[in-house]
């Protein structure tokens, strides 16, 4: 029995890869902290998430993460995409930087990316949908309450243009795809 206990042990430990990354915020004199978890050749990886005080005390963590995830300094905000290609999430999430939820978005179909506006104060995601069997992009953009503040739908590679805020901004998206 023990030498079955002893593989199991021995399994876990092979079978799964950790991977860590730090990033200091000189506005905030905090640590950000993601280790990556998951099987060797596999897109099936979690985030472990935290923010530590310059002592390394810890200031929040977070619950698992699929990611791919975006620190927002300006909304005080941490934004996980979630997505939908490798494991069946069913929303984008925000959290505040003291771990506690600030809103979910539910998925609209595949999520092909997502990221945060250049001055940190927007998120937007872009989806794969397919409409009569015709592959079409949607994306929204998200302000730091959840709102969507923007969405379009359209087949080919183009600019999303739009006010918010006083300020103009522009993203840019590739053609569609089908989803999956």
């Amino acid at each position: 029995m023990k030498q079955f206990v002893a593989s199991l042990v021995l399994f876990a430990l092979v079978a799964s890869v950790t991977t860590a990354e730090a990033r200091y915020l000189p506005s905030l004199e905090q640590w950000f902290v993601i280790r990556e978890q998951g099987a060797p050749n596999s897109d099936a990886i979690r985030l472990e998430v935290r923010l530590l005080s310059n002592s390394r005390a810890l200031v929040a963590s977070f619950p698992n993460l699929i990611g791919p995830i975006h620190l927002s300094e300006q909304n005080a905000q941490l934004f996980s995409c979630e997505a939908n290609w490798t494991i069946a999430t069913s929303e984008a999430r925000a959290f505040g930087l003291d771990g506690k939820p600030a809103f979910l978005f539910a998925h609209l179909g595949f999520l092909r990316s997502c990221g945060v506006t250049d001055d940190q104060a927007l998120y937007w995601l872009h989806y794969n949908v397919a409409v009569g069997g015709v592959p079409s992009n949607l994306v929204v953009v998200l302000d730091a309450t959840g709102t969507v503040v923007e969405r379009r739908e359209f087949p080919q590679a183009r600019s999303v243009e739009f006010e918010f805020g006083g300020k103009s901004y522009s993203l840019e998206f590739p053609a569609a795809e089908m989803p999956g």
